[in-house]
């Protein structure tokens, strides 16, 4: 499976990387919003933080990629902890969200319903 992980957070990207390495999947790293265009067609799931730079733009990407018709799964991680947060995400069209901090059982645990 081809993984896109857009995460500007250097120690969660090795972190998420290695575990989708270790159980035989590709990842595909970027940090920037503008270099998700290029990947995404050929990706089978995202991973997407909501906080980039500080803004909340992996809402955005999604609420896009939905609205241009995108049906891959879409996983959200973020800090922003709350059922408020939790809502948002999934209204925008995210599958699943994991809150940081998280465990690699929990992040398993939401990419186990996708991952072939």
């Amino acid at each position: 499976m081809n993984i896109l992980y857009l995460e500007d957070n250097p120690n969660d990207a090795d972190l998420v990387s290695r575990y989708i390495q270790s159980e035989g999947h590709q990842i595909a790293l970027v940090a920037k919003v503008d270099e998700v265009w290029n990947i995404i067609p050929h990706s089978d799931l995202l991973i997407a933080d909501i906080l980039i730079d500080g803004e909340r733009v992996g809402v955005d990407v999604v609420r896009y990629l939905r609205d241009q018709g995108y049906q891959q799964p879409m996983i959200a991680l973020t800090a922003l902890n709350s059922a408020d947060e939790t809502n948002a995400c999934l209204e925008a069209g995210f599958d699943s969200v994991v809150t940081k901090p998280f465990t690699i059982d929990r992040l398993a645990g939401a990419l186990q319903q996708f991952l072939r």
